[in-house]
């Protein structure tokens, strides 16, 4: 596969500043509450609604909700991804990507929650761990292959 010359990119934007281009200390670039909840204005994905929350602690988190009915009641509701840690130091691009990480997630997380077999969620998100872990010497085996003569 052939490199791009990483010039096109600068040139266009792309690359993410070095620290030493942004012009200041790291540790003392720290993005706020207004800034992350700007940028994530600019993200969007199909029946998602993405919010940025600051925690009684002073923590960032990235979080999405959408519509769909439980997989237990089957009452349509609001349904919210697991809450994505943000970096106060954390560049714009980064939380595009945490957003992008969300919506991968989410999508992986309502297919276990929807896929049966035999009418059964066998690869549900929510079952016991430890309940999980209990079966695990319950594993399919092929048997050997034998060559015909």
């Amino acid at each position: 596969m052939q490199q791009m010359d990483p010039r096109t990119l600068d040139e266009l934007g792309m690359l993410n500043p070095t620290l030493a281009e942004l012009g200041t200390n790291y540790a003392d670039s720290q993005v706020t509450l207004r800034q992350f909840r700007e940028w994530i204005t600019e993200v969007g994905y199909p029946g998602y609604d993405f919010r940025v929350s600051e925690s009684r602690t002073g923590a960032f988190y990235l979080q999405a909700a959408y519509m769909e009915p439980d997989t237990v009641s089957g009452e349509q509701g609001q349904q919210l991804t697991r809450r994505w840690l943000l970096s106060p130091h954390m560049l714009k691009g980064e939380l595009v990507s945490t957003a992008f990480l969300c919506i991968l997630t989410s999508m992986e997380h309502r297919v276990r929650e929807w896929f049966l077999y035999k009418n059964r969620p066998i690869f549900h998100p929510h079952y016991d761990v430890d309940k999980l872990a209990e079966i695990c010497e319950a594993r399919e085996v092929r048997p050997p292959v034998t060559e015909p003569k």
